[in-house]
């Protein structure tokens, strides 16, 4: 009770951070998002299998006809007060035209093209904030606000640094040249400038810190976090979502590795141990592994692997899994029982969901029949 009145008066039970420390922990945070990694791929898988890459492609599209249809109109309405050549203003209405067509009728782009497309985006809007007004120059520094918005979404820490650099010099420039111009007023200027600031910086910086945290913990919900390959949905996920191309009705094999005595092991020697056996195995599997579609840790001491093999092939290699595994001495030695099942899939990624869980259970089975022989064997099925 005493707990709940101190939390009724607003009193927090967790230490704030002192003010002169505040900086400090910012500082931190900004530190810590330009230094994490960022796999494209990765989040161009996560965001296909969830269509919000479709959705960003419509997107992308809709607003680069939006803005070459600006660029004509500025050209139209006006041609003389232009301080660059209409010809530059036009290319760049040019540009988003095809840019707009790529993203309709060209798959997603890699990693690079993508970065050359945000490119030429912030230099084309560049030309057209020189429209001769300076003040509706200094708003169509909101124009940037969609190209900032891709790259927060689309793009890892280290673009979004270099075009928000971009974006600080020309809203400076743009500034400057617009107090400098007779008849402009300072206070509006200064607010229009203030606002695509605000818009244009802060906001894109704080989402992606956001996102980045999503993106590592969503990331990390498809990782098993002592041993550092799959769990069980990202078993599913990563099968689903396979980009490997193999021809119709191809054989798959579903292997389930079970450590024998397991549960002795960490009696004798103590869950450290333990934990470090499971580590071991699974490192050595990832290496046996680098050509398979998955590997996943599906319980406290099985592992499961699906291989493009057909039933021969699939006992060779469960073979080599199980030499490779029992080579050490001590608690080094690992004895596994390995059950596989092979059959024939019609398309891949496999359409039918559930052939994911079928062949795992069919594979468990197989393998509790070796762990039930003796252990240390291995017994194959199919489907």
């Amino acid at each position: 009770m005493r707990l709940l009145r101190g939390t009724e008066r607003g009193q927090s039970r967790l230490p704030q951070p002192s003010r002169k420390h505040r900086w400090a922990v910012v500082f931190r945070l900004l530190r810590w998002w330009y230094t994490q990694p960022y796999d494209y791929e990765w989040a161009h898988t996560y965001g296909e299998s969830r269509t919000w890459l479709l959705v960003t492609r419509v997107c992308a599209m809709i607003c680069c006809l939006v803005y070459a249809l600006f660029g004509l109109l500025v050209i139209l309405i006006n041609p003389c007060r232009c301080l660059l050549p209409n010809g530059l203003v036009l290319a760049a209405a040019m540009g988003f035209a095809v840019c707009s067509a790529a993203w309709w009728f060209r798959p997603w782009p890699r990693e690079k093209t993508s970065a050359w497309f945000v490119a030429f985006v912030d230099a084309a809007i560049t030309t057209y904030l020189f429209v001769g007004e300076p003040v509706v120059a200094l708003a169509l520094l909101n124009l940037f606000v969609v190209p900032g918005m891709y790259v927060t979404f689309v793009h890892g820490p280290r673009l979004m640094s270099a075009q928000l650099a971009y974006l600080f010099v020309v809203i400076v420039a743009t500034y400057t040249y617009s107090v400098m111009s007779p008849g402009t007023s300072v206070l509006v200027a200064s607010a229009l400038a203030l606002t695509a600031m605000c818009a244009g910086l802060s906001t894109n910086i704080l989402a992606q810190i956001a996102l980045t945290f999503l993106r590592r913990d969503a990331k990390e919900s498809f990782t098993d976090a002592l041993t550092g390959v799959l769990n069980r949905r990202g078993l599913a996920e990563a099968l689903q979502q396979s980009h490997a191309v193999y021809p119709p009705w191809s054989p798959l094999t579903a292997f389930v590795v079970d450590i024998d005595k397991f549960k002795s092991i960490n009696d004798a020697h103590g869950h450290i141990t333990g934990d470090a056996v499971l580590t071991r195995t699974a490192n050595c599997l990832a290496d046996l592994c680098r050509g398979a579609d998955a590997l996943a840790r599906i319980g406290g001491d099985e592992f499961a692997i699906f291989a493009h093999l057909d039933a021969k092939q699939a006992q060779a290699f469960a073979e080599r899994i199980r030499q490779s595994l029992a080579g050490g001495e001590g608690t080094d030695f690992v004895s596994v029982s390995i059950g596989t099942v092979t059959t024939f899939v019609p398309s891949w990624p496999p359409e039918d969901g559930d052939i994911v869980d079928v062949m795992v259970g069919n594979a468990d089975a197989a393998m509790y029949r070796a762990k039930n022989a003796g252990g240390g064997r291995i017994v194959g099925t199919s489907m």
